[in-house]
């Protein structure tokens, strides 16, 4: 069963179309995140570690997509650095901003989340998920 659902998804992420819809869905979240950590109406809360996993899986999504899309670690570093510098810009500019706070706790969640993102769009794209490649 898993199997035949894999093999849908390479299917399905082979077509360009995927591809332009994946990208919009990256651009889409990219801003999510950056109003998110702008608006003082969206400061996740901090309660039982809960803003931390919200760092974690944001900066996560964010990194898997452009993994995902270009399938070598040479391709996708340029991404993981660019999202890693956009956590922390935007850390620091939280420390400017009256109803926020900067946090280095946050800028480790965010990095180890595009760490992790990173690590899972490789892989998948190793099993044969590059989108716009036919790899088996």
């Amino acid at each position: 069963m898993i199997e035949t659902l894999e093999a849908h998804l390479h299917a399905w992420l082979r077509r360009s179309w995927a591809r332009r819809c994946l990208w919009g869905i990256w651009a889409a979240l990219l801003a999510a995140v950056i109003y998110g950590s702008i608006a003082s109406a969206f400061a996740p809360p901090g309660g039982l570690g809960l803003d931390k996993l919200a760092h974690f899986l944001a900066y996560a999504c964010l990194a898997v997509v452009p993994a995902l899309l270009t399938g070598g670690l040479r391709a996708v570093v340029p991404w993981a650095v660019f999202v890693c510098l956009l956590g922390a810009g935007l850390e620091a500019a939280q420390s400017w901003m009256a109803a926020r706070e900067a946090s280095l706790a946050d800028l480790v969640f965010n990095v180890a989340g595009v760490v992790a993102g990173t690590s899972i769009g490789l892989a998948m794209a190793r099993r044969g998920t590059v989108i716009g490649k036919v790899t088996a």
